[in-house]
């Protein structure tokens, strides 16, 4: 199947390409569409990139245009206008009745006669003139204005009872005698070009929302499969519906301040879950934390000089020691044997090894749950699990990219898990899927839950064990680090040097964890 993570636009139906871009939520009612399909007419897919880029570059450009537009209908009208917007009227009309003249003499006259026009003409110009020179306004030319003032090229809108509003009309009326003046000329054979049709008088661009600000984090972070890519944006949608259910009217990207960050803070703090419960406040922190991500990532590529709202964006401090409090604990060691010998006994293959590997290595259940055979490294001096971000599993962080050794009863795990997986491409298949971790925790909570109701015994807790190990055997902090996923991406290499060195001293520290019984040679 083609891979469409990279451009998030391309689709295929059948063997045929297609754009598949989502309409912005906030144009989505008034543009009258959720989701647009555009066929890019080609099956090679080369060719459909090029056309992408064009398709997508003049959908983003109609996007553009009708905020734009809806932007002037929500701002409040001019209470007068300058002498250029008054310039730019005339000059729009004045365009638009020459080209009406050049439409009907190409037409040959059509269903019309030469001279009965240029006789209307005569009297028709007879009494703009008498008008105009009286400041006299007529109800058509009234009309004429108002609709002028709406056109694309124009785009202005005017308060009602504004003293522009007869100058506006005026403008028409100067228009219109011009424009008479030169129909007459052509109806003698003069040549004279209707000139091009002016453009829309300056406007300041419109601020960013935040909208715009969510698009482009869903195009640069969001990856992965499309059961991850639809959590994460399930995830952000709800975020949207809490920001503007917390600030009614949700400012531009550039006008929020910290007050609306503390109104956001606040609302979810009061807002119950989906069990009628208070929110924990990890749970608060976490929805704030993809705020100022988001804000963050428009700033630092796109708007520099915008403030992030949400940057040392704090929690009530009695909170924040309860977030502390929420932490999981490394389980005891009588918890931990009894769990292990529940699971050995009653679960299934693939439990009993992933449970065995998660307390033997530290990694996290995703990681050993999206093991693919050719990860798991058992041969030769370093036995080690590969950590990588592959199509059906990706890493939480770059840092979390490692080689994690296998030594005592995680490398006896290990082999047993190829020998199960047999010529398969994942070591536990059952739970290689998206929603593999989540299944697998269920169910090795079920067990856990047997043993402890502590709710700071989660099966996450192992990691905790693993870095409690690490501390008490004195393993240097770098290599722990190291081995939880937790150094800083380059910090390895200065560390260690080649692979082969960091695998031999991770090895050694992963031996001095989990004692003599299982030293390394």
């Amino acid at each position: 199947m083609e891979d469409m993570t990279k451009y998030p636009w391309l689709a295929i139906r059948g063997r045929t390409f297609y754009l598949r871009a989502p309409v912005p939520l906030d144009i989505q009612k008034t543009f009258g569409k959720a989701e647009i399909w555009k066929s890019l007419r080609t099956r090679e897919r080369k060719i459909a990139l090029d056309r992408l880029r064009t398709e997508s570059a003049s959908l983003v450009a109609s996007f553009l245009k009708h905020r734009l537009a809806q932007a002037r209908l929500t701002e409040p009208p001019l209470d007068e206008l300058s002498e250029a917007h008054l310039k730019a009227v005339e000059d729009a009309y004045f365009v638009h009745l020459l080209d009406e003249d050049d439409d009907t003499r190409e037409s040959g006259f059509e269903s019309r006669d030469f001279d009965n026009d240029a006789d209307w003409l005569e009297a028709l110009d007879e009494i703009n003139r008498a008008e105009f020179a009286r400041g006299q306004l007529s109800d058509f030319m009234m009309d004429e204005a108002r609709e002028v003032l709406s056109w694309d090229n124009v785009g202005l809108r005017l308060a009602d009872g504004s003293p522009s509003w007869p100058k506006v009309v005026r403008a028409v009326y100067k228009a219109t005698i011009r424009a008479n003046e030169i129909k007459k000329q052509r109806n003698t054979g003069a040549v004279i070009d209707t000139p091009s049709a002016p453009a829309a008088p300056p406007q300041a661009a419109p601020k960013p929302t935040l909208q715009d600000a969510v698009d482009f984090y869903v195009k640069e972070r969001i990856s992965g499969s499309d059961f991850a890519q639809r959590k994460r944006k399930v995830r952000i949608e709800a975020m949207m519906g809490d920001i503007k259910a917390a600030l009614k009217t949700v400012p531009a990207l550039t006008d929020w301040t910290i007050d609306d960050a503390y109104k956001l803070r606040d609302f979810l703090l009061d807002k119950p879950n989906s069990q009628g419960e208070k929110r924990k406040p990890s749970t608060v922190r976490r929805e704030l934390n993809d705020v100022k991500g988001i804000f963050s990532l428009y700033r630092d590529k796109k708007l520099r000089s915008m403030d992030n709202p949400f940057d040392r964006l704090e929690l009530p401090k009695d909170l924040e020691v309860n977030i502390d409090k929420e932490d999981r604990d490394p389980l005891p060691e009588a918890v931990m044997t009894a769990t292990r010998d529940i699971i050995i006994k009653k679960a299934n293959p693939d439990l009993k090894l992933i449970w065995r590997l998660l307390e033997g290595t530290g990694c996290r259940l995703a990681e050993i749950t999206g093991l693919r055979v050719q990860d798991i490294q058992t041969d030769g001096e370093t036995p080690h699990l590969k950590i990588i971000s592959h199509e059906g599993r990706r890493l939480k962080n770059a840092s979390s990219r490692r080689d994690v050794p296998l030594v005592g009863d995680a490398l006896m795990a290990a082999k047993a898990a190829l020998k199960l997986a047999d010529e398969g491409l994942f070591a536990f298949l059952r739970y290689s899927g998206d929603a593999g971790p989540n299944s697998a925790s269920a169910s090795l909570m079920k067990r856990l839950r047997e043993v402890s109701s502590n709710p700071l015994h989660t099966v996450h807790s192992l990691r905790h064990n693993m870095a409690d190990r690490c501390d008490l055997t004195g393993v240097h902090p770098t290599d722990k680090a190291a081995i939880l996923g937790h150094l800083n991406a380059g910090a390895s290499e200065k560390h260690y040097g080649s692979t082969a060195v960091k695998l031999v001293t991770l090895t050694r520290a992963m031996t001095k964890a989990f004692g003599p019984s299982t030293c390394w040679k």
